[in-house]
């Protein structure tokens, strides 16, 4: 890339998935604009929450927030086999969870720390949390584990004593497999954001009673 030495550590990840150089460029000024305010990211509104693969039957494993300014956020679609790549169909989606503060990412990642799968989560009108679907690497996170995922996921995030989320929903679209929850009469919009997302429609995983 011609402006690859401007941040070696994009440049190396675009380099691995074969991203063009106008997806590249187009990575490194959000990159560079981000860097200039990172204060902004660290008011994040993204509960940092993991959890152990042991909790959903994958040992060395785990479930857990993407650091904020990580820049395999803007390229998670390439790492996972889907659209929400920069450049891709899902691109609002990644330039989304990687710059906003009420929206951001979480993965899945394998006994070797390889990102498995992963999940776009943006906050709502309502101070909604919705993971917009939920996706992985050729089938590397099954249905089951995904369910149990969110499980622990909705206890860690309704039981935490200073979270503000008024209810927690998961987008039906995308590769998100059925789920045992029931279907949102009145799905979350997101805080700042109404472009492509495959949450129209979602799953109610719960709603706090405060």
């Amino acid at each position: 890339y011609e402006r690859g030495k401007e941040h070696p550590e994009l440049s190396a990840l675009c380099m691995k998935y074969n991203v063009d150089e106008d997806d590249f460029d187009e990575a490194l000024e959000l990159v560079l604009k981000t860097e200039n305010k990172s204060k902004e990211k660290k008011l994040s509104k993204i509960p940092d929450v993991s959890i152990d693969g042991s909790k959903f039957n994958m040992d060395g494993y785990e479930f857990k927030k993407l650091p904020d300014g990580d820049v395999r956020g803007l390229f998670l679609g390439e790492i996972t086999d889907c659209c929400q790549s920069i450049g891709g169909e899902g691109s609002d989606c990644a330039e989304h969870g990687f710059k906003s503060k009420h929206s951001g990412f979480y993965v899945v990642t394998d006994d070797k720390k390889q990102i498995v799968g992963q999940t776009w989560a943006w906050r709502g009108e309502g101070n909604e949390l919705v993971l917009d679907s939920l996706e992985s690497l050729n089938g590397r996170v099954k249905k089951e584990q995904w369910q149990s995922i969110c499980d622990k996921f909705a206890a860690a995030v309704k039981n935490d004593k200073d979270s503000d989320v008024t209810e927690l929903l998961i987008g039906t679209g995308g590769n998100t497999p059925d789920l045992n929850y029931r279907n949102s009469n009145s799905p979350a919009k997101p805080k700042k954001y109404n472009k492509y997302r495959d949450s129209n429609s979602q799953y109610t995983v719960f709603k706090n009673r405060k």
